[in-house]
């Protein structure tokens, strides 16, 4: 609290009071107030959330921005990236990223360098050839049920 003094003087007290302030105690308590005082040097503003999507949510924020409703958005982009090969953000992600705001200050998530010159069509042929995904998630789930199933059970006699 109160930029790290509170600390700095309960330590202080502490070592007076047990008669352990030593030299080294007392350059260290001004080392951290020091380094506590100084100004920061920020040349940009720190920026919320993860950037695992960085395209849904940069659409989010235009979106937004174009002042469409939050859950308008939020059931569009559901719908259309619920049979992704990757899990889409949750809607909660997609609420977060809206109440952000970042578009209010003019920021908005960066995209990867390229990213308007990639090939849709090789990204669609990856989302159509996903039979293997949904087997493998059909063993796990499978495979889950019949350990849960054993633990309830117990073992077999």
């Amino acid at each position: 609290m109160r930029s790290g003094r509170d600390f700095v003087a309960t330590l202080d007290r502490c070592w007076r009071a047990t008669r352990t302030m030593t030299r080294n105690h007392s350059r260290a308590l001004t080392a951290h107030l020091e380094r506590l005082n100084k100004p920061r040097a920020r040349t940009t503003r720190p920026l919320p959330g993860s950037y695992h999507w960085k395209a849904l949510r940069n659409e989010v924020e235009h979106r937004a921005a174009a002042g469409e409703p939050m859950r308008a958005i939020v059931a569009d982009l559901r719908t259309r990236h619920a049979h992704d090969v990757a899990d889409a953000p949750s809607a909660r992600t997609i609420r977060r990223w809206y109440h952000d705001g970042r578009w209010r200050h003019n920021v908005r998530t960066p995209l990867r360098k390229g990213y308007h010159h990639r090939d849709p069509a090789k990204a669609s042929r990856a989302q159509k050839d996903r039979a293997h995904v949904t087997r493998l998630r059909e063993t796990h789930a499978a495979t889950a049920r019949t350990a849960a199933a054993t633990r309830v059970a117990g073992p077999a006699p």
